[in-house]
């Protein structure tokens, strides 16, 4: 008897031992299988709307090609100016309650060709580039100028680059005139920055799946969550783009995860590692700010003296501030030396930023986060957490739930109140809170029977896959010879040919906002803000409105009777990404209220 009991405790040891075996394996290969995913999905188009000489037949017509050096003599270059932000127009536009013929001159059409050179098609990825172009290392200047986009986004790109040009992946010189040349070669430098927030988003994919174990345990949802991650279309837009967005938000995930640690722990190292994370994200990109309130509320969560929770709370805020600083250095040292750049900067990026509209700033939020988020996890997220506050008293949620909960509350309240009248890629700003939601609806659904969970949830990242799938296929798209801009010039251009002389549009050219167009058979004419319905174009003039202005579109196809000529696509193009744009081209006809004689 004692021989069969020894076997049997043997057996039972040696199964927990082949079961942990087992789990450890499956653990192993579950975060490079996840990581190929996101590298995967990241990195596929990551080629997608550089400059290109493409563009040249459209722009010049019959006209030969202007060199690089042509068009710096005509348009110049951008001179520094220490009181400007690095993202302030060097000569806007000041009077827009008129129409402003923009390619009179040939330095006007110089600085236009020079966009169309050197810009991709995301109209914020350049800035990064206009902030490095700024600085002056011999001189001791290193001022981003650009402070909304943190200094921690900034200068490791910078650094990127030079290392990418010491191993020859790009050629990085300090003559203009050779990128206007060769603007390929410069659209290498969007391709690094590109890779780099694709690192972020990776790094991410990691952060979701250890938060995942801690709110579902196991593997099967954390993994499934981390997938649902990699293919949310929020996350699929913002990995192809050189923005700091998306790192910014690991970085608020990273936060969470800290303090979540701190809370398990009770060590005071995971507190000061909660606001370093908090400092970096902000750091990062300003919005991140939204993370610091987690710092103090995750001391009221241990069980400390109140006098021992201010000190924590004191130290961690206090780590956040010096990480900050430190990736930041000239927003300290302009706040005392040159105030007036930090206004400059900072108020170019506040000005189209208002609350206002409440109801119909809702709407658009909500659509909004239905784009970025997908529907299915909007509607079982939002479902998963009204049902969670409703049984508050019965089972308070975890600690995690509670710290994702504070950022993300607080990101869906500056989202809402400033989402009035803003254009689709808008939702950036609501990456955080769509991440949150989707965590939610895994979380809310893994409390079903086993079998009907997994089912679910694995229904939910397939319907996540659909959405995603959108945004990614448009930049494969963007990606190849003939992009989206390219279908809509040729269209452009065989109007012209047949007679069109004005094209009135509602941007300033760029490869983002307009489609490479004749500059010098053409009258390209800017149309005020508020009047622009109210044109009177002569009959077979263009009217093409910015590609992400769906209100005039509508407008104009309501009140006039006008030809609308629309790239094929087989579903709709996505709203939040500057991929595959659709570019809406009016023929001008008679107005629809003439014919009534009002």
């Amino acid at each position: 008897m004692n021989d069969g009991a020894g076997h049997a405790i043997h057996n039972l040891n040696r199964d927990k031992y082949i079961d942990s075996m087992n789990d450890r394996t499956r653990q192993r290969c579950a975060l490079p299988a996840l990581t190929g995913i996101a590298a995967l999905v990241f990195l596929t188009g990551i080629g997608w709307g550089l400059p290109s000489r493409a563009v040249d037949p459209y722009l010049f017509g019959t006209v030969p090609p202007w060199t690089g050096a042509e068009i710096f003599r005509l348009a110049g270059d951008r001179p520094s100016d220490p009181q400007r932000g690095a993202d302030v127009a060097l000569h806007p536009i000041e009077d827009r309650a008129h129409a402003v013929l923009l390619n009179r001159t040939d330095r006007q059409r110089a600085e236009i060709v020079r966009r169309y050179r050197l810009y991709s098609y995301q109209p914020d990825e350049m800035l990064t580039l206009m902030s490095l172009a700024g600085m002056n290392p011999r001189a001791g200047d290193l001022d981003p100028r650009l402070y909304y986009y943190g200094g921690l986004f900034i200068y490791p790109f910078g650094a990127t680059l030079k290392f990418a040009s010491m191993i020859g992946l790009v050629d990085l010189r300090s003559n203009l005139v050779y990128y206007l040349d060769h603007p390929e070669a410069f659209g290498r430098f969007y391709i690094v920055n590109r890779f780099i927030v694709a690192m972020w988003g990776i790094v991410g994919a990691w952060v979701v799946y250890a938060l995942m174990k801690r709110l579902t345990h196991g593997l099967v949802f954390p993994m499934l969550a981390g997938i649902g991650y990699v293919l949310l279309p929020v996350v699929v837009n913002m990995s192809h783009e050189g923005k700091p967005h998306l790192p910014g938000t690991v970085l608020m995930l990273l936060t969470v995860l800290m303090a979540d640690t701190y809370v398990r722990t009770a060590r005071r190292r995971w507190a000061i590692f909660a606001g370093a994370m908090a400092g970096a994200s902000t750091g990062m990109v300003v919005y991140a700010l939204l993370v610091f309130p987690l710092l103090p509320v995750m001391t009221l969560m241990v069980r400390h003296s109140a006098r021992k929770r201010m000190r924590l709370s004191a130290l961690a805020v206090a780590m956040g501030i010096i990480i900050y600083f430190v990736t930041n250095p000239y927003v300290a040292i302009n706040l005392i030396t040159n105030r007036a750049v930090l206004r400059s900067n900072f108020g170019n990026a506040t000005s189209v930023y208002h609350v206002g509209g409440r109801l119909g700033g809702m709407a658009n939020a909500i659509q909004l986060m239905i784009e970025g988020a997908s529907p299915g996890v909007v509607a079982v997220g939002l479902t998963a957490a009204a049902w969670a506050l409703i049984r508050w008293r019965r089972a308070a949620p975890s600690s995690l739930a509670l710290l994702l909960a504070i950022p993300a509350g607080l990101q869906l309240i500056q989202f809402m109140a400033l989402a009035s009248g803003k254009r689709g890629d808008y939702g950036r700003f609501a990456i955080f809170f769509d991440i949150v939601l989707l965590m939610a609806a895994v979380t809310g659904l893994a409390k079903l029977n086993r079998g009907r969970a997994i089912a679910s949830v694995i229904l939910l990242v397939t319907s996540i896959g659909f959405s995603g799938g959108r945004y990614l296929i448009g930049f494969i798209r963007d990606c190849q010879p003939v992009t989206s801009r390219l279908i809509a010039a040729e269209r452009i251009r065989n109007e012209i040919n047949s007679g069109a002389r004005s094209i009135h549009i509602g941007a300033e050219p760029a490869p983002y906002s307009l489609p490479p167009v004749d500059l010098f058979q053409c009258q390209l004419m800017l149309m005020p803000p508020e009047t622009r319905v109210a044109l009177r174009g002569r009959q077979g003039d263009l009217i093409i409105p910015a590609a992400d202005d769906m209100d005039w579109q509508g407008e104009i196809s309501a009140r006039r009777r006008v030809e609308a000529m629309v790239p094929y696509r087989s579903f709709p193009p996505p709203a939040i990404s500057w991929a595959d744009r659709s570019f809406s081209v009016f023929l001008a006809g008679k107005d629809e209220r003439d014919s009534d004689g009002n």
